[in-house]
Parts: structure tokens; sequence; C-alpha cells
């Protein structure tokens, strides 16, 4: 396993945890494309708690996000964002439903 995510019905992702080893390979674009399509949202809100292992993870979300932070470490990144970052990512990957 290499993604966990908890995440609110309304797109509010609590906590997000990705594998060093696939981190920056799109697996992130894929999977937050995924995500907005099975919430039905056209935005996600992420909570960030900034420590200094956690900046690779503060310059993904402030790449993708509508401002660079929404409130106290919270980033809101809209889904056209998220779609324009990972171009064909989704392609890349077979998406399985549950």
């Amino acid at each position: 396993e290499i993604l966990a995510c908890l995440v609110s019905r309304e797109g509010h992702v609590r906590n997000f945890v990705l594998s060093c080893r696939v981190f920056q390979r799109r697996v992130e674009y894929a999977f937050l494309d995924v995500l907005c399509d099975l919430l039905a949202v056209d935005a996600l809100r992420f909570s960030y708690r900034r420590t200094p292992r956690n900046e690779p993870v503060r310059r993904f979300l402030a790449s993708l996000a509508t401002d660079e932070e929404i409130g106290d470490g919270i980033f809101g990144c809209a889904r056209q964002a998220i779609e324009r970052a990972g171009d064909d990512a989704r392609a890349l990957f077979r998406v399985v439903k549950p």
C-alpha cells in the first residue's frame, strides 16, 4: 500500500499519507482527480501541519491551491487546478472502484 487518505464527504482531506517512493511520480494527481470524481466535488480542502519534513507536501499543495493557505493550515485546491497540473496522469493508472 502506498497511499492512505481520510476525507469527509464534502472533500475535506484531514489525513493524506503517501509513500515517499511514489510521491512526485504523478500518483498524487491521479488519486486526487479520482477522489474528486468519487466525492462529486469541485474542490478539495487539505488540513496541513507545517514541519520541516512536510515541506515537499506544502509545495505540492501550494502548486494546486486557489490561495496559499485559506486558514490556519488549510489549503483549498480547485478541481481544475488538479486536472491541469496532472495533465494526463490519470491515464497512467488503472482505476479500480470497490
